[in-house]
């Protein structure tokens, strides 16, 4: 999934470090900007996988992100324990502090999996899904585990290898930005790996928000 986060934040707030640690460590692509003014022209600008918008929740701000024609996720971190009057079905709404884990659930909502060409290859075999689902989730927690400390160890060879194994897995979930990048990855990685490991952070990503899909649904 092409992750890319729009934060709203309060301008006399700090820095969220959840933010900050959230997409440092998933190198995650991400915009910031102050205040509700600044959206409308930024929504024009760019293309965003998800919202996220940490304001005093006030009466004037609910009227303004209900004005706003957004149709992709928001999650909303209020400080009020007011009335909280916001309409759009996408908004999912929390009380502060963000945490990690929170913002990561919020970003796997999202669907990146389909079970659909898993089903006909099963052919209606519900126990064989199954079965097919558990080796899934087994790869990958195990690639979770592997890839990281193959980058920090600099063996490519092996980083390239987890990645043409999982080039099959990606194809049978239908998680097609997942499938071209391990793609990428395996043909180009030992010729440009400076270019290429930003790509596998994003791949590891992906697998991460799929094996949470995966488990929820195995």
């Amino acid at each position: 999934m092409a992750v890319n986060i729009l934060f709203i934040e309060n301008e006399r707030s700090p820095e969220s470090q959840v933010r900050k640690m959230f997409c440092n460590s998933k190198f995650v692509n991400h915009s910031v900007v102050f205040g509700l003014e600044a959206v409308s022209e930024v929504l024009l600008k760019q293309s965003y996988s998800h919202i996220v918008c940490n304001i005093a929740c006030c009466k004037n701000q609910h009227a303004y992100l209900n004005s706003i024609n957004i149709d992709v996720p928001v999650l909303v971190i209020c400080s009020s324990d007011g009335e909280i009057n916001l309409t759009n079905v996408n908004f999912l709404i929390v009380k502060e502090p963000l945490s990690y884990k929170v913002l990561f659930d919020f970003i796997a909502k999202k669907p990146i999996i389909s079970g659909a060409t898993l089903e006909k290859y099963a052919m209606g075999d519900s126990d064989f899904i199954d079965q097919m689902k558990q080796l899934i989730i087994e790869e990958f927690e195990d690639n979770l585990q592997k890839i990281p400390l193959y980058l920090s160890n600099k063996n490519f060879k092996a980083v390239k290898s987890n990645m043409h194994q999982l080039i099959g897995k990606f194809a049978m979930l239908e998680m097609e930005e997942a499938h071209e990048l391990s793609k990428r990855i395996d043909a180009n990685i030992l010729k440009d790996t400076a270019k290429e490991i930003p790509n596998v952070h994003h791949v590891l990503f992906d697998v991460e928000i799929a094996l949470s899909q995966l488990k929820c649904s195995a």
